[in-house]
């Protein structure tokens, strides 16, 4: 191995941007207005015209990103003028992969093993123990039931997806290190990482 190789790489299974920087970095690709890595971009982002919360770089990111986004899209439009906080955000976004697919996804560890979402710890009795956290998965198990309907879900199935989340999920940096959202990757097993979007 030598300097600058790639020794390790995992795509982002969700992710939630920031609120207070949402307008400064695409939703689908990362892409990060504050970096120095403006050749291939606008110098500014197109919002997402019906929800108004989201941005991307480009029609392209923005047909990306749909197929994730059109649920959430719906949901955040229909209490506006609230914009649902980010963790909960990030409970739907999650609960959207799984549903079209990455229930069945996997990454492969250094060992040769595959790591499913199913998989990742949930420490779900030391988060019970917790009464910051049970009363803020109440208010985010409401906004579920919202985006999705009172059945669709049982709350100890989002009661698990919240708890990997808490538990797994990494700050994601640009590259001049600004922390630009939250994101669950299956390779990596705990929040000891910051992943950093070049």
């Amino acid at each position: 191995m030598k300097e600058g190789d790639v020794i390790f790489e995992s795509e982002v299974f969700s992710h939630v941007i920031n609120p207070d920087i949402a307008s400064q970095v695409c939703d689908y690709c990362l892409y990060s207005l504050d970096t120095t890595n403006i050749t291939r971009h606008n110098k500014s982002l197109n919002r997402c015209s019906k929800c108004q919360v989201v941005y991307y770089c480009d029609k392209r990111c923005q047909a990306g990103g749909w197929g994730a986004h059109k649920v959430e899209c719906n949901f955040i439009s229909s209490v506006k003028p609230h914009v649902p906080p980010p963790t909960g955000r990030h409970v739907i976004r999650t609960l959207i992969r799984l549903k079209q697919g990455g229930d069945k996804e996997y990454e492969v560890l250094p060992d040769g093993s595959h790591r499913m979402f199913d998989t990742l710890m949930t420490h779900e009795e030391d988060i019970k123990k917790d009464s910051v956290r049970v009363e803020a998965f109440a208010y985010y198990l409401k906004m579920v039931q919202m985006c999705f309907g009172d059945s669709s879900y049982t709350a100890d199935f989002v009661f698990k997806v919240f708890c990997r989340l808490m538990i797994n999920s990494v700050e994601i940096n640009d590259n001049m290190f600004r922390s630009i959202g939250t994101g669950l990757y299956l390779n990596l097993r705990n929040a000891f990482f910051r992943i950093i979007f070049i």
